[in-house]
C-alpha cells in the first residue's frame, strides 16, 4: 500500500513538472525540478502570465542591474499576491 503511494506521488510530481516545462518553454525558461521551478518565481510569473497577460507583466522592465535574489523575491510577492487578490490563495511558509 504505501508502494502504491509513493508511485503515485512520484507520477504526479512527474506529471506537474512535465506540464511546468510545457508551459514555460516559450518563455526560454527550463525548469529543472519543482522546487527550481518556484525559487526563482519566473516560473510562476511566466504561467501567470501565459493564462492571464492582462494582470502580470513579464517580464518585469525593472529587472535590469538588480541582484537576483531581489528579483525571485520581487517576482515570487507579484504572484502571490496576484494569487490571493484573484482567487484567494495564500501562500503557505513551512
Amino acid at each position: 500500500m504505501i508502494h502504491d503511494i509513493i508511485s503515485d506521488s512520484v507520477i504526479a510530481v512527474d506529471s506537474l513538472l512535465g506540464w511546468l516545462r510545457s508551459q514555460v518553454t516559450c518563455y526560454g525558461l527550463e525548469v529543472e525540478d519543482i522546487g527550481d521551478a518556484f525559487a526563482r518565481g519566473d516560473v510562476l510569473c511566466a504561467i501567470i502570465h501565459r493564462f492571464r497577460p492582462d494582470l502580470i507583466e513579464y517580464p518585469s522592465p525593472s529587472e535590469e542591474n538588480v541582484d537576483p535574489l531581489e528579483i525571485a523575491a520581487c517576482r515570487n510577492q507579484v504572484a502571490f499576491d496576484f494569487l490571493h487578490n484573484e482567487y484567494n490563495i495564500s501562500p503557505v511558509i513551512f
